[in-house]
C-alpha cells in the first residue's frame, strides 16, 4: 500500500469516526416521570438537578469544548431539520427544576499559543414535563452567552420546536 492510499485510509477512518453516534439504549426513560433534554456543543455545560439556582461547585458536566470525540450521545429523541452537528441527549426527571450553567472564556494554550478570553458564566432554570422533549441551546456571542430552550413536537414525523419559559438562576446561598 502506497503511502498515499494509507493516508486516505486513515482520513476516512478518522472521519467515519468523528461522524459515528454513541447510543444509550440502556438508559432508563419513562414518559410518564421523566423528560428528555438535547445540549449541544460549544461552552462547557453543568446540569443542576431539583434547585431554581446554581451552586459553585458541583453539578453534573454534561458538555464541554471537544475537539476529538466529536460523537453524539442520543437516546432517541426527535431531531428537527435546524438542529447543530454536535449534541448529548440526557433522561431528567420531569416536574423538577432542572438549572443549566454555562461557562466560556479564560486561559487556554495550544501549542505556543496562549488564547486569553474574557470569562463569563451563567445560568439559567426551567422546569421539564414528564414525557417532553426540549433542547438547550447555548450560544455564544462574543465573550458573553445568550441561552435558550426549544420544546420539540413530533407530529406526521414532522419535529418542530417551540421556545419554551426559562428564568435566570443565581448562585446559591
Amino acid at each position: 500500500m502506497t503511502r498515499l492510499s494509507r493516508l486516505i485510509v486513515s482520513i476516512c477512518v478518522l472521519l467515519t469516526a468523528c461522524a459515528h453516534q454513541k447510543s444509550q439504549p440502556d438508559l432508563q426513560y419513562n414518559p410518564a416521570t421523566d423528560a428528555r433534554v438535547r445540549v449541544y456543543f460549544g461552552v462547557a455545560t453543568k446540569f443542576f438537578f431539583n434547585t431554581t439556582c446554581y451552586p459553585k461547585h458541583g453539578g453534573k458536566a454534561v458538555t464541554k469544548p471537544r475537539v476529538f470525540n466529536l460523537a453524539n450521545s442520543t437516546i432517541g429523541m426527535p431531531v428537527p431539520a435546524d438542529a447543530e452537528k454536535y449534541y448529548d441527549e440526557y433522561v431528567v426527571k420531569g416536574g423538577q427544576p432542572l438549572t443549566t450553567s454555562f461557562t466560556v472564556g479564560g486561559r487556554r494554550e495550544v501549542g505556543n499559543v496562549v488564547f486569553d478570553t474574557p470569562y463569563d458564566s451563567r445560568a439559567w432554570t426551567f422546569v421539564p414535563q414528564a414525557g417532553a422533549d426540549y433542547e438547550i441551546v447555548p450560544v455564544q456571542e462574543k465573550s458573553m452567552i445568550r441561552f435558550s430552550v426549544r420544546r420539540l413536537y413530533l407530529k406526521g414525523g414532522i419535529v418542530s420546536a417551540e421556545p419554551e419559559p426559562f428564568t435566570s438562576a443565581p448562585r446559591c446561598e
